[in-house]
């Protein structure tokens, strides 16, 4: 007989009189655990193929049965876990940090934002969708589900407001951006700021996965040329440059020439762009970096195998990141994939 069964055949030999002799309704305990998985002929004699799962119902049934209301909501608060919220939108990110949180037993429940996430990313997480203005039914969601800490991953496009569609949540949060400006960095804040004032806390995805950042060194076999480092210390002083004024945080440079910088369209239209104006001779090479000031919680760019896809299609030779800013998507598959096209990839804090 192992420690568990005796302590939980002794719990019953004590209890289960007294707990049956309290049934209020047609269903007794013998009933209950019977109907649970737990199987038996009596109390003393009652087995089970999980012991804390066993606690677990024995918890419930006690609520059910017998705790007031308000007592019931601070015990259920006392032993739920904390579960991560994440609001997630297109890409692998999303699905790197569910795969992470279920590695490491970390509950998990995500909000898909609507068009951009999809049912095959969030699959293998409790999940549902809401629109971009749909702020109520998020937070309802999210503490149903006993989140504290939120984390945003992946990509949004900045909606018009006819596309935004709010709930009365969302109309409020809206108002409060009236009188700015509707930049990303605005927007961002006045989501983070709402979330806070709610009790949530916004944490970085570096936080969450901090193995995914780029540390400083080249990644794979294939180092940056002299005249490449030439061009990511243009790229990088033009970078930071249109960081500054909220336009965008990346840039493509051939031979000192900047053939394109990042906006609203996206890395595919940013090199589509940039291979329509390349010269003949080396490959031109892109520096992405974080905004000066950049809020580390949302809104971190990333690379992962679409930008070496897309690298391979355009002809662009590598890339340079900010170190301890960007954040790196299936690391090893990138890397191999770059290698076998002799892209470079290389991080830095400053070139």
């Amino acid at each position: 007989m192992t420690i568990k069964t005796t302590i939980f055949r002794l719990f019953f030999h004590i209890f289960a009189p007294q707990l049956q002799k309290r049934v209020v309704s047609s269903v007794g305990l013998e009933h209950y655990l019977d109907r649970v998985g737990v199987t038996g002929s009596n109390p003393v004699q009652l087995t089970f193929k999980n012991f804390n799962a066993l606690l677990n119902k024995l918890l419930e049934f006690f609520l059910f049965k017998f705790v007031p209301e308000k007592i019931k909501n601070r015990l259920q608060k006392m032993t739920e876990g904390k579960t991560l919220g994440l609001i997630a939108g297109s890409g692998m990110m999303p699905v790197e940090i569910i795969r992470h949180c279920n590695k490491h037993s970390i509950p998990i429940f995500v909000v898909g934002l609507e068009p951009f996430a999809s049912e095959e990313q969030l699959n293998e997480a409790p999940h549902i969708f809401a629109k971009i203005g749909e702020a109520g039914k998020m937070i309802k969601a999210f503490k149903q589900h006993n989140v504290r800490d939120l984390v945003f991953a992946g990509g949004i496009k900045r909606p018009s407001f006819k596309e935004l569609i709010p709930d009365w949540e969302g109309v409020k949060i809206l108002a409060k951006l009236a009188v700015k400006k509707m930049s990303d960095d605005n927007l961002f804040r006045a989501v983070m700021n709402e979330a806070e004032s709610r009790g949530f806390n916004i944490v970085g995805i570096d936080e969450v996965v901090p193995d995914m950042l780029f540390q400083e060194g080249v990644y794979g076999k294939v180092k940056p040329s002299k005249e490449d480092m030439d061009d990511i210390e243009r790229g990088w002083t033009v970078a930071k440059a249109i960081g500054a004024v909220d336009v965008g945080q990346a840039v493509v440079v051939q031979e000192g020439l900047v053939l394109a910088m990042e906006a609203i369209e996206g890395t595919d239209m940013v090199l589509s762009r940039a291979a329509s104006l390349r010269k003949e001779g080396k490959k031109p090479i892109m520096v992405k970096v974080l905004k000066p000031g950049q809020d580390m919680r949302v809104d971190l760019p990333a690379i992962g195998i679409q930008t070496i896809d897309l690298f391979i299609k355009y002809g662009i030779g590598g890339i340079a990141v900010e170190a301890g800013g960007i954040l790196l998507i299936e690391k090893d598959a990138v890397i191999k994939k770059a290698d076998e096209n002799g892209i470079f990839i290389i991080g830095l804090t400053a070139p």
